[in-house]
């Protein structure tokens, strides 16, 4: 169990990187792992506010946060493995909500072969077309007819 401190931090490494997933898919068009995958600007808009807040909050209107990690603080291993396992869970939760709220526009793409071009899921581009859960379908089922 975390103690107070460090689940403080985990809050905000979670939101902040959320924020900072939602921003990075609408700047570069990855609707695939948006949330709000037809409203870029509005997406823009509320993922600034899921970076910021939780600065401002843990810094600034929580407890002292300027301790060191010899007295109550977060030591370093703790701090690194708090700030991993949160970025990591914040980074699968937006898989599995964007893959939920886009799963039928993310299998319109799973269904046409042509798509299924050798390389064409090669980095992060593949979310310009689909979402992770297809992505990851089409990686490990090939389609019938497929090489």
């Amino acid at each position: 169990m975390l103690e107070p401190f460090a689940f403080d931090y985990a809050l905000m490494v979670f939101s902040s990187t959320l924020g900072v997933v939602q921003f990075v898919a609408a700047k570069n068009n990855l609707f695939g792992i948006m949330i709000f995958r037809t409203r870029l600007v509005l997406t823009k808009f509320l993922s600034m506010p899921l970076v910021l807040a939780p600065f401002v909050w843990f810094f600034f209107l929580g407890e002292p946060r300027n301790i060191p990690d010899t007295g109550p603080g977060l030591e370093a291993n703790t701090q690194t493995i708090v700030f991993a396992s949160s970025a990591a869970i914040a980074i699968a939760v937006t898989f599995v909500i964007s893959s939920i709220v886009n799963h039928s526009w993310g299998s319109n793409y799973k269904t046409k072969d042509e798509d299924f071009a050798e390389g064409d899921f090669e980095g992060m581009s593949v979310f310009q077309k689909t979402t992770f859960f297809w992505a990851t379908i089409k990686i490990f089922i090939k389609p019938q007819g497929s090489p």
